[in-house]
């Protein structure tokens, strides 16, 4: 009874940890992305800089929530790296601990 309940235990630990691998790939993306559109707006102000300058006081709050947007979006890739790595030491000690055969998901 008990080596069922740890099976699905270290099925729900390598959902998990799929879903957090997803999770990570999308925040990574996301952090690229914002990288790039930060050299696009570094090419567009050099490009035309006083324009740039008017538009950037004009769209002021929302320029405010789109850094509060990328710094949660930072926050959330580190936090989702953690997480994985905690679940993938979670899922080799009960690997050890039970003698297990499983992979672990890379």
């Amino acid at each position: 009874m008990e080596k069922i309940s740890i099976n699905k235990y270290y099925n729900s630990l390598r959902s998990i940890l799929k879903d957090r691998q997803e999770l990570f790939y999308y925040f990574d993306e996301r952090v690229k992305i914002d990288k790039l559109q930060k050299k696009a707006n570094l090419r567009l102000f050099f490009k035309m800089p006083i324009f740039y300058f008017l538009r950037s006081v004009l769209y002021l709050p929302i320029n405010l929530s789109k850094l509060v947007k990328k710094i949660s979006n930072h926050y959330y890739l580190l936090k989702m790296d953690n997480e994985i790595k905690v679940l993938k030491d979670e899922l080799n000690s009960l690997e050890k601990k039970e003698n297990l055969d499983f992979k672990l998901l890379k």
